[in-house]
């Protein structure tokens, strides 16, 4: 189990490079920041920086101190996401010319020199200045009004600056396939401004070998498993500089596709909570027919389907099911991780039939799901990992510490939550109040709420979005819902935070380890918030209409106020002249007390005789930001 623990941690550490990246990105071409840092050394002699890179003049993503080549530590180990930092670093303390092309145009060229049976590895070797920790005790340089100078006496600039080297490498991939690989280091993925005597490479068998730039070496491993890389660099001058980079090697005959497995489907049906039982389709993929080492996926809020239109048994209850999360991760990005996956684990996906209903209940469910795959799994010392996607991390969290609570064994190593709101859904109440008018204009307006993109698994637009705006799961997780009278009422979403927060997390089962991982989507730039979310105008006429009018006006008349639902529109269409129809919606952020924040209008207007303009509210909505 320690293994596959270790093994889980590259998938988590993927997911963190994926976010750490752009961060980066974002850091190194902050303008705002780039633009203080010219100001603040404008006045050096850019020409007497060796190397023409300097440190302090960097936007520094890692600590440089870790990667000098001196020795190889737990602290220093280089993964694709350390590498990108240390090229944009180095990168951005040029002074003058960049001393390599854009980063993301390297990475990329490496990761297309990569296959199956070949590692493409990148690396860099650079020396660098830094100005000395005592410049401006010891009178080499000069700092005035935020501004960097440099220092002459009696005639002699004073040198500031001392040399340090920084090293770094990593393969395309940390995870690769089959024991039998070749290493090739292509010319445009070997960085550096020294003089270099000989690379060696040890690709994680313990020997180190020769390999130039532009050539390649191959090895066999006598195992699969985790394996460490190093690279050790020696200078014209005789220093030695080192690196090392984790890999795991995994058996090349892992099944890959999901027709490598075996899928199974049940109903499982949880004990009530206040008189309310729900029910999940649980798809389960083996390897082998037998459940493992489990990987339960539970799925969010997703009120798309009614369980009983369904005509294809195979896709699954609304959005999301296990096909699509197949195919999620047989795509070329995902490949590697999907692979993974797929061979170390058996996939299980909790298709939730109501969502909609109380959270608890669908906990309930869950405590079932977890009972039963105990009971099927080869071994309870297998633990399971569950990863609970938005609400999905909600009914995780409640069902496992529900089940410490009553001294159920849950036997689960891993809780990943995704997305999941844990203090509330804090959705803008100017769009709430959008989705709450849109219902009112197709409760108001009959025939079109009736006939208006009719479907047999959503219904009509008003069933769905009535289900979507006031079931009980949405009221449990907004921070504010807007009720059937268009009303703030909190009092489900504040009981339910109540007992969350009473309840607390779970803390795993005495003699198992136990992980909590939050995962949440967001930005590390500065808070933003929009004039408006959504402004949007529409009209429409057709002068088929208008000579039809004129031909029938009763006829179109009658139509006019029966699909409107307005019998002074249909009056003013009996009129001869142009007809159209015209709307707007307009959704703003609250951000003050009586500001509007949601105003929805259409209009029927008429140019009688085509001349004189004449029109009639057919539909008006507008909300306030409330106190």
């Amino acid at each position: 189990m320690k293994k596959i623990i270790q093994k889980l941690s590259l998938l988590f550490l993927f997911l963190f490079c994926i976010i750490g990246i752009s961060y980066a990105q974002n850091v190194e071409e902050n303008q705002e920041v780039r633009s203080y840092l010219d100001g603040m050394f404008q006045n050096l002699d850019k020409s007497k920086v060796p190397h023409g890179l300097l440190r302090d003049y960097a936007f520094e993503l890692v600590n440089l101190e870790r990667y000098t080549g001196e020795k190889l530590e737990e602290n220093n180990y280089v993964d694709r996401q350390t590498y990108e930092f240390l090229l944009r670093t180095i990168r951005s303390s040029a002074v003058a010319t960049k001393p390599f092309g854009e980063v993301e145009d390297i990475l990329t060229r490496q990761y297309s020199l990569g296959g199956k049976k070949t590692v493409s590895i990148s690396g860099m070797a650079y020396q660098y200045s830094v100005i000395k920790a005592n410049a401006l005790e010891d009178g080499l340089i000069k700092y005035e009004n935020e501004k960097v100078y440099d220092n002459v006496k009696n005639g002699v600039w004073q040198n500031p600056y001392q040399n340090e080297y920084v090293i770094g490498f990593c393969p395309q991939d940390s995870i690769l396939f089959g024991t039998s690989l070749t290493f090739k280091l292509d010319r445009n993925c070997w960085l550096t401004n020294l003089s270099i005597n000989k690379i060696e490479l040890d690709p994680g068998n313990g020997v180190f070998r020769s390999i130039s730039v532009g050539g390649s070496t191959s090895v066999s491993f006598g195992s699969t498993g985790s394996k460490t890389m190093k690279l050790k660099v020696t200078l014209s001058n005789g220093t030695q500089l080192l690196s090392h980079s984790r890999i795991e090697i995994l058996d090349s005959k892992i099944p890959g596709t999901r027709a490598g497995g075996v899928v199974s489907k049940r109903i499982v049906t949880g004990t009530s909570y206040k008189g309310v039982q729900t029910s999940a389709e649980v798809s389960i993929q083996t390897r082998d027919g037998k459940i493992k080492n489990p990987l339960i996926f539970v799925e969010g809020f997703d009120p798309v389907d009614n369980p009983f239109s369904r005509t294809n048994p195979l896709i699954g209850y609304g959005a999301g099911h296990l096909n699509k999360l197949l195919d999620q991760l047989s795509k070329d990005e995902n490949k590697a991780i999907g692979e993974l996956l797929l061979g170390m684990f058996d996939i299980v996906y909790v298709d939730w039939i109501d969502s909609e209903n109380y959270i608890q209940a669908n906990a309930n469910t869950l405590i079932e799901i977890i009972e039963w795959i105990n009971n099927e799994k080869v071994s309870s010392s297998n633990s399971n990992i569950i990863i609970g996607q938005s609400m999905g991390g909600l009914i995780v969290r409640y069902a496992l510490k529900t089940m410490e609570k009553n001294n159920k064994v849950h036997e689960t190593s891993h809780f990943v939550s995704y997305d999941a709101p844990h203090l509330g859904a804090n959705v803008p109440l100017g769009i709430l109040y959008a989705l709450h008018g849109t219902i009112s204009f197709l409760e108001n307006k009959e025939v079109i709420g009736h006939f208006i993109n009719k479907d047999k698994k959503t219904g009509t637009i008003l069933e769905f979005a009535e289900r979507l705006a006031h079931c009980n799961a949405a009221r449990q997780m907004l921070v504010n819902y807007v009720d059937f009278a268009g009303n703030i009422e909190n009092s489900l979403h504040n009981s339910w935070q109540n007992e969350l927060a009473t309840l607390g997390f779970p803390q795993g089962e005495k003699g198992r380890d136990f992980k909590m991982i939050g995962i949440a989507n967001g930005s590390y730039s500065s808070g933003y918030v929009p004039s408006s979310y959504l402004t949007a105008d529409f009209s429409g006429s057709s002068d088929l209409f208008d000579i039809f009018s004129i031909w029938a006006p009763f006829v179109a008349g009658t139509g006019v106020g029966y699909v409107l639902d307005d019998i002074w529109a249909g009056l003013l269409s009996l009129l001869p002249g142009k007809s159209t129809l015209k709307g707007n919606i307009a959704v703003n952020p609250g951000i003050s007390q009586g500001k509007k924040i949601t105003e929805i209008k259409l209009k029927y207007k008429k140019k009688i005789l085509w001349m004189i303009n004449s029109s009639r509210t057919v539909f008006s909505y507008d909300k306030n930001m409330p106190g």
